[in-house]
């Protein structure tokens, strides 16, 4: 790296482009595809969200308003596996999104082509506010690792409920959020949080992995309420229970409304 690069990076209002947050978030082998729904998660769901930087030929700009229209759904675009040349035009300043990611276990101080970490200035912020009490070592994300191995009867079945163009739900909530609700499941089945805890393949689809599991509702690995009612929806080989549609419906209508079209879409096929 060279000296103006590196000085640059320790600067924290050095713009970095979507495209440079998600390469870094890659850096553990994860797709670029689930860097960027996750990424779009922990923005939607943050009280608190970094802002958004615009690059244009002359310079740098915050985006108010009208204007973040075109980030969210740049981010958005690419979270559906599809890559725009404007991931190098919207960002964020590095010393907002790199605390930001922190507090969901996920560093990005280091370039991925170079050892050599990056925000010096701003490494004290992640480690007094967010990691004070974590071993970085821990922290390594799993950032949303693709599955690997056959494709499950549910995941087959959600390949089919969401073919063609749609528009994305945010990636997933925390496994708090998730077990904060009284989800409608049928007599004889298992509690919510047992089937989180202990992952079986028929809920895969509905978990995105980042970070550390977890027991209790712990964990940062982030869930989609509208995938996790159709997994709930929805008999397998290894789960012979099944709950009900309209109560699925009612839940999510309640308790997580931007989830909501997801789950009446996928729910056509059940």
């Amino acid at each position: 790296m060279s000296g103006v690069k590196e000085f640059l990076q320790r600067e924290t209002g050095h713009f970095m482009s979507l495209m440079e947050v998600l390469a870094r978030m890659t850096a553990d082998g994860s797709s670029h595809r689930d860097a960027a729904r996750v990424l779009y998660g922990l923005l939607w769901h943050s009280r608190a969200l970094p802002e958004w930087v615009v690059r244009d030929p002359t310079g740098l700009w915050i985006a108010e308003d009208e204007d973040t229209k075109k980030p969210w759904e740049c981010l958005n675009t690419a979270g559906c596996g599809r890559r725009k040349k404007a991931l190098d035009r919207f960002g964020f300043f590095a010393g907002e999104i790199i605390p930001f990611l922190a507090k969901h276990c996920i560093d990005i101080r280091a370039d991925q082509g170079s050892a050599t970490p990056v925000l010096a200035g701003a490494e004290e912020q992640i480690d007094t506010t967010t990691l004070a009490e974590k071993d970085m070592q821990e922290l390594k994300p799993d950032a949303a690792q693709v599955l690997s191995g056959e494709v499950s009867e549910v995941s087959e079945q959600i390949d089919i409920a969401y073919s063609g163009p749609r528009e994305v739900a945010p990636a997933g909530i925390s496994k708090r959020e998730v077990l904060s609700v009284d989800w409608p499941l049928p007599a004889g089945a298992p509690t919510l949080q047992n089937i989180i805890d202990s992952l079986p393949k028929w809920v895969d689809e509905a978990c995105t992995k980042v970070g550390r599991v977890g027991k209790g509702v712990n964990g940062s690995h982030l869930w989609n309420p509208a995938i996790l009612a159709f997994c709930l929806a929805t008999k397998t080989p290894q789960k012979q229970w099944a709950a009900g549609k309209g109560a699925l419906t009612s839940c999510l209508r309640r308790s997580f409304p931007d989830y909501l079209a997801q789950w009446e879409e996928a729910a056509k096929s059940l």
